[in-house]
């Protein structure tokens, strides 16, 4: 068993599920961000130059 990390559980009491998984680092977490809002910007940037293009 390895005590060196930290275990986080999330309880679903709807679904009567419980989640455990270790915690992530601060880095991986806010690389993990950063990486979604990148594709979350681009797919808005596409979605702004379709709308622009069928304007013209």
């Amino acid at each position: 068993m390895d005590v060196s990390k930290a275990l986080v559980g999330k309880i679903d009491l709807p679904m009567g599920v419980v989640c455990f998984q270790t915690t992530k680092e601060r880095n991986d977490t806010l690389n993990s961000w950063a990486t979604d809002l990148e594709k979350l910007l681009d797919l808005i940037e596409e979605s702004c130059h379709q709308i622009h293009k069928q304007t013209m």
